[in-house]
């Protein structure tokens, strides 16, 4: 993502959503702030299935070995999460007072928002269990790689030893004093 459209996904969000400009108060008539709050989680899951998208494609990279493509993958996921992390902070003055402000909706109102809520919590889910397989199969791969690691540093001392001690003992070095084989026959 250019750092146009980072600044600009952050200023107006997905393509076709609101700016986060003008947000009401949770004093206001839920007429007011209702259908602004819907269009904000609406935002928020938007971000989220992109998110989980881009979850589905970090698996791929994770099991193919592919680090470049995972490294430019993370900084795509953290761009997402910066604008959840702004969507989270226009929300709180609702969400630290939800428990009162839904009952100021109507019962069609409050099935859109539990199930926008609903929607973001299973996405949420997705992303965390599939983060969770991914994060194990790299320490795997981590273990894996010190395991080989650990193996050639040992295999290498062995040589070394060897090369040291007992080549030079069995076949003499050029520091030794005297002939090592003798014809004895003559």
């Amino acid at each position: 993502m250019t750092s146009a459209s980072s600044a600009n996904s952050r200023t107006n969000g997905p393509a076709g959503a609101q700016p986060l400009a003008g947000v009401p108060s949770p004093e206001s008539p839920a007429q007011v702030w209702s259908p602004w709050l819907l269009g904000l989680l609406q935002q928020q899951l938007d971000q989220y299935q992109e998110l989980e998208r881009l979850s589905r494609e970090q698996s791929v990279l994770v099991a193919s070995g592919r680090t470049d493509d995972l490294i430019s993958l993370l900084g795509r996921r953290q761009d997402i999460l910066d604008r959840l992390s702004e969507l989270g902070a226009s929300a709180a003055p609702f969400r630290d007072r939800w428990a009162t402000l839904v009952d100021r909706l109507s019962a069609a109102e409050r099935e859109r928002f539990r199930a926008v809520i609903e929607g973001i919590d299973a996405v949420v889910a997705e992303v965390n269990r599939r983060d969770e397989a991914d994060r194990l199969a790299l320490e795997r791969e981590r273990t894996a790689i010190a395991d080989e690691m650990a193996g050639v540093t040992h295999t290498r001392g062995a040589v070394a030893a060897y090369a040291a001690g007992h080549a030079a003992a069995a076949y003499g070095s050029a520091g030794a004093s005297g002939p090592r084989f003798q014809d004895r026959r003559g």
